[in-house]
């Protein structure tokens, strides 16, 4: 018993005494502009992850429903024609339904 006391003490004492790094200040993206912790080739997680999957949007991309330019907001999304560059809004609106962009389009006017 006086063992496992011990055992404990010296545990919560490690615990106590670690040391942990100071948090790096935020760095914007260089896409974005989002600032994040942790940058990746100067790039936020989402614009990084885009980039590798290769589904980054062009210099001139914006929604195809509204003209949204915001690529922070900005999304591939699948619709009966194939995919097509759709914000975050109009990407809930289409949902999993099978709709033509015309269609979409005519929907949110």
């Amino acid at each position: 018993m006086e063992s496992a006391r011990h055992s404990c003490e010296r545990i919560t004492m490690l615990r106590k005494a670690r040391w942990t790094p100071p948090k790096p200040e935020p760095v914007a993206c260089v896409r974005c502009t989002k600032p994040t912790d942790e940058p990746r080739r100067g790039l936020c997680i989402a614009c990084y992850l885009r980039q590798r999957r290769g589904s980054e949007f062009t210099i001139d991309a914006c929604c195809q429903v509204c003209s949204t330019a915001d690529k922070r907001v900005l999304r591939w999304h699948r619709l009966a024609g194939g995919f097509a560059v759709l914000c975050a809004n109009h990407a809930a609106i289409a949902g999993r339904r099978a709709l033509e962009l015309d269609a979409l389009r005519a929907e949110c006017a």
